[in-house]
């Protein structure tokens, strides 16, 4: 299996967590190249391709820019991972939504159901419960 993973990673520094994502998925057994996309010109980590610009004026556009680069690619790659870069996607999560996949009916698309733990253990949906 191939993939792209596109993430989002806005401003001039590459992020608190975001080479932590990129270990993750550096660490896959299968083949990964990872494009971070940014507003601005900047080294992300080494073998990261950086694509900048916004797809409209608007700075929250950012997130959307992964549509044209997964559209330019459709044809080079098996799957597709779009994230920003505080959300991490480990191996585990992508078999699990491949298995997922496979047991739903023809016409159906997995997803996920973004959670967070805090530190004693609570578990917060923040994404399911937001306004």
């Amino acid at each position: 299996m191939k993939i792209l993973v596109a993430i989002a990673n806005y401003g001039d520094t590459s992020g608190k967590f975001i080479h932590q994502l990129i270990d993750s998925y550096r660490s896959f057994s299968c083949e990964v190249d990872i494009v971070a996309l940014s507003n601005v010109e900047k080294e992300v980590a080494e073998g990261v391709e950086v694509r900048v610009g916004l797809p409209i004026s608007n700075p929250w556009s950012l997130p959307f820019s992964h549509r044209d680069l997964f559209a330019e690619r459709q044809d080079d790659y098996d799957l597709f991972i779009y994230s920003e870069d505080d959300t991490l996607i480990t191996e585990a999560h992508v078999d699990a939504f491949l298995e997922a996949q496979e047991a739903l009916p023809e016409g159906y698309i997995a997803g996920f159901v973004r959670h967070e733990i805090d530190h004693s253990g609570e578990w917060h949906y923040s994404i399911v419960h937001g306004h």
